[in-house]
């Protein structure tokens, strides 16, 4: 998306996440742990990491190189020499690639909280990502297409045709091809003889200070000889680099080959992939960016790209965009709609393929942060080994911009990377109306290479800065709502007479209400910022489609002239609130969730937390309710980890009532499940309250009122909440436990002790079932690393206390009521408090202030807890020679005592009665393992006042 410098990327090379383990982190730099990362030569274990990552390594994302060459181009370039700061601040980005069994999207934003990192993201990766060939287009057809030929013409008779430097960031160049050698950049400071008459070029030292030895023509960052430092050697693997420059910059009129669109071009190249030539992958693509601008390339060819945005690799470009370079990105070759990466980052212009016809190709990406479209089908250019080739994709429709982009900088050098990016989106041929489904969505239209190049009083405003107002004032677009948009707009050309905006939306799933659709600026100067005085203004619909992506298209005109077009994207009827009445703040959503609307990444919401505790104390919490493993609704994490289950579906979505009926604060969701075959069938009317009495400030009161609609009586009902609790820095040293004493589940930082406690109880009258889970499986117990099964959902919220304790470490619980008979079109209350407070003895009492609170208010009561003594416990199990176990416990008070042996999926294997036993410590009770496979079995300790389990491992 354009707004300053242009690299081109073409989106030929896809991306996914790199691997299953790695990150990106960027240190606080004033931090110890980056102190000690640097001073190590910023690498190996960071410690601070163990604990949630395990064992891990870590390198820079910028080698060392980088920056001596930047700070070496910053003493003469004053362009970035005041940016040298925010260059360096590049240095504290790193990679780390670790064991530990967890996903990279869960992982970055647990350690994210810690204060030495800024930020966390998974790494993403680049891959080729070839598209079909079209044989029906003839060669070199796009040259008439775009108008290459006058172009070439007008150019020839311009005073000004100054030499361009042009860099391809791609698989390597092809350096010895007939058609761009001569084009090829040499490196003054790497060429001729150095002083011992040694050829500078291969003298293995670093003649002209710049950090890169012997880059006489460019540099390998993906070498096999040297992984570490890479090598000077750009030539290709693959075969993409070669197709790519030759498409910009092949040499004309020499009766060789082909001819490029640029004139008066020297290529720079840069080599980002291995030298297999069928290797699919891109590494240290941004290293060779920057390299690229450092060394002054006004143009930048980067064709690959990722639909994963990473917020390090936007920072680069940012960074690489100081020194004037030009970005010009492919759109990707997804077929989708959808952002591409770097073609979505600010000031990169992004390029859509087309077909002969200027009919979007099918591969093409679409959407509105497309800037400009070119041609991508069969384009035939320059391969390995001097020969020729035809490729598609978007990569082959980027370096066509790339090589119009140079003519301009040839023909125009005063002009900033801002101005030529405007001159070739002004006047493109708009071509939506043989793209009707795609209009709007494949940028201001066709390149036409000549009428960019000569165009009389070229025009282009941009819009610079979007705010967006919302009657509210909370950033939450509801219904009904109105929404003011104000402007910052920059003229980039020339003087602009008449100058306007119109505010349209043509999305026919939504009626938008202008109140004020035009805003006059009048005449605008060249290369002048101006905040217009008015916003634009509209009404959202009554009843949008929940989380509706709405679009408000932006048309910029001089006079009658449509000169330019931009785009805001709102979601409106958002269906989460945060609420904060008392001093807790949490998000609710409408489907089940507490504190965030969009795990994994957990952007959407403020999770849960306290008006004097900054951050949230909760990674994810779920409601969940079934009758059995095969039959469990639920909208917490699936097996895979990565996603939800998502049993809910809205009814009615949430509303927030301030004052309530009852409390302060009150709303109200609907959701049921489909009775789809792994769902029981429920309808699901939750009410949360929050109340501002002294003694209830930190109390969160929620209610599930649950309907039978599956037409079967259910006798077995269980319904409860998933918490994964995070309470300081990526939820280490946490420990989840259960009171027995008061009944209810809590969860507090075993390090820093100012941190506060968290407590959930249930408040009806159901059996209490409760479970600590070590996240990382600790114990031999239920790991939720590697996802979160419908069988361990169903083992944690219906087997009574089955672990009163976790480990200190990354934790979670899950408490529930149950079991509940629910006959058919029955509805039954589960009724729970989620309480904040200093300590244990604070919790207990905001636990009592809110069954009190409940009962007194009709909102939930009858629960009812035996109170078991606190050392009711199991001590140890041993495994014997014997075929059997022998478990040590302990009793405080005379009971019955019953052991049950069960597998991980809670199934029961045999159940031992041993009678009643008076208090005391009782050791080497036996219980024989005989007929059992290998595997890993759950001991649970059964007493007349209560549970405790431990796990044991057989191996035979």
């Amino acid at each position: 998306m354009y707004l300053g410098c242009i690299i081109i990327s073409g989106g030929y090379l896809n991306s996914l996440y790199a691997g299953q383990h790695s990150l990106i982190i960027k240190f606080t730099t004033q931090s110890d742990e980056y102190i000690q990362w640097k001073n190590n030569e910023r690498k190996g274990t960071i410690q601070s990491l163990v604990s949630t990552l395990g064992n891990h390594t870590s390198r820079p994302m910028l080698r060392s190189q980088i920056f001596d060459l930047l700070i070496s181009k910053s003493n003469v370039n004053s362009k970035v020499k005041d940016n040298i700061l925010s260059v360096l601040n590049l240095e504290s980005l790193a990679i780390i690639e670790y064991d530990a069994d967890i996903t990279p999207e869960i992982v970055s934003k647990k350690i994210s909280t810690y204060s030495f990192i800024e930020y966390a993201e998974p790494k993403p990766v680049h891959t080729f990502n070839t598209a079909p060939n079209d044989p029906m287009i003839s060669m070199q057809n796009y040259l008439n297409q775009i108008h290459a030929f006058e172009a070439w013409e007008y150019y020839e008779s311009s005073s000004r045709k100054d030499s361009i430097l042009i860099s391809i960031v791609d698989t390597g160049i092809d350096t010895n091809h007939e058609d761009l050698l001569s084009a090829l950049y040499i490196n003054s400071g790497e060429d001729g003889l150095d002083q011992k008459g040694v050829s500078k070029r291969a003298n293995g030292i670093d003649d002209d200070m710049n950090g890169f030895i012997d880059d006489w023509s460019g540099w390998d960052f993906a070498s096999s000889t040297n992984i570490i430092s890479g090598d000077n050697s750009p030539f290709p693997g693959h075969f993409h680099g070669t197709h790519v420059a030759g498409i910009a910059a092949a040499i004309p009129n020499n009766e060789k080959g082909i001819a490029g669109i640029a004139r008066r071009v020297k290529i720079l190249p840069v080599k980002v992939s291995k030298d297999d030539s069928t290797s699919l992958t891109v590494e240290n693509s941004y290293e060779g960016l920057l390299y690229a601008a450092a060394m002054g390339a006004r143009i930048i060819n980067c064709s690959w790209g990722s639909p994963s945005p990473s917020i390090a690799e936007a920072e680069i470009v940012a960074n690489a965009q100081q020194y004037g370079c030009l970005i010009v990105a492919g759109a990707g070759n997804d077929g989708k709609e959808t952002s591409f990466y770097p073609a979505s980052y600010p000031n990169v212009l992004s390029v859509a393929a087309v077909y002969y016809d200027a009919t979007k190709t099918s591969y093409s990406n679409f959407s509105p942060s497309v800037d400009i479209s070119a041609p991508g089908s069969s384009i035939f250019s320059t391969l390995k080994g001097n020969t020729y080739g035809y490729s598609s994709g978007t990569s082959m429709s980027a370096p066509i911009i790339s090589g119009t982009a140079a003519l301009i900088a040839s023909v125009f050098p005063l002009d900033d990377a801002q101005q030529i990016a405007a001159r070739i989106i002004s006047s493109a041929k708009n071509i939506d109306s043989i793209n009707p489904l795609f209009a709007r969505k494949i940028g201001f239209g066709q390149v036409d290479c000549m009428a960019a190049l000569s165009q009389k009083n070229p025009q282009y405003i941009a819009i610079i800065q979007k705010q967006i107002t919302d009657e509210t004032a909370d950033d939450m677009y509801t219904p009904g709502e109105s929404i003011d948009i104000s402007l910052s707009i920059k003229n980039v050309l020339e003087t602009v007479d008449s100058a306007f905006i119109i505010a349209s939306c043509s999305d026919s799933n939504v009626n938008i209400v202008f109140k004020k659709d035009t805003i006059y600026a009048g005449t605008l100067q060249p290369s002048t910022v101006y905040s217009l005085p008015f916003p634009l203004s509209f009404t959202l619909p009554e009843n949008p489609p929940y989380n509706y992506p709405l679009l408000i298209h932006l048309d910029i005109y001089s006079a009658s002239s449509l000169i330019a077009r931009d785009a805001v994207q709102l979601v409106i009827n958002p269906t989460y609130r945060t609420l904060a009445e008392n001093d807790i703040t949490v998000t609710i959503n409408s489907q089940g969730n507490i504190g965030y609307n969009d795990y994994p990444s957990n952007t959407q919401g403020q999770g849960l937390g306290t008006s004097y505790n900054p951050y949230s104390l909760l990674f994810e919490g779920a409601f969940m309710a079934g009758i059995s493993p095969n039959r469990l609704s639920n909208i917490a994490r699936d097996a895979s980890g990565d996603a939800q289950d998502r049993s809910w579906i809205i009814k009615d979505p949430i509303k927030v009532s301030i004052p309530g009926m009852i409390a302060d604060l009150e709303a109200h969701i609907t959701f049921k499940d489909e009775y789809k075959a792994d769902q029981a069938g429920f309808t699901i009317e939750q009410k949360v309250y929050q109340s501002n009495e002294d003694s209830l400030k930190d109390i969160l009161f929620l209610s599930y009122e649950i309907t039978n609609n599956s037409g079967i009586n259910y006798d077995s009902v269980f319904a409860g909440l998933f918490f994964d609790w995070d309470i300081g820095p990526a939820g280490q040293n946490n420990i989840c436990g259960f009171n027995q004493l008061k009944g209810y589940g809590y969860c507090y930082n075993d390090v820093l002790d100012k941190l506060p406690y968290t407590g959930v109880a249930l408040l009806t009258g159901q059996s209490l079932n409760y479970c600590s889970i070590d996240n990382d499986g600790g114990g031999g117990y239920i790991n939720i690393y590697d996802g979160f099964s419908r069988n361990e959902k169903w083992r944690a919220m219906s087997g009574g206390l089955t672990r009163a304790f976790s480990r200190p470490t990354d934790v979670s619980m899950v408490i529930s009521g149950g079991p509940e008979r629910l006959d058919a079109e029955e509805t039954k209350k589960f009724v729970f408090a989620v309480f904040i407070g200093a300590n244990e003895q604070d919790l207990d009492r905001k636990m009592e202030s809110s069954r009190s609170y409940a009962a007194a208010n009709n909102i939930g009561s009858g629960f009812m807890w035996n109170q078991a003594p606190r050392n009711n416990q199991l001590k140890e199990i041993l495994i014997g020679r014997d075929e059997a176990i022998y478990i040590d416990y302990q009793v405080s008070a005379r009971t019955n005592i019953h052991f049950e042996v069960n597998d991980m999926l809670g199934k029961l294997i045999k159940r031992i009665s041993i009678g009643e036993k008076n208090a005391g410590i009782y050791t080497s009770e036996r219980i024989s393992f005989d007929g059992l496979s290998s595997g890993t079995y759950m001991v649970k300790f059964i007493t007349d006042y209560g549970y405790d389990a431990l796990p044991f491992v057989l191996i035979r």
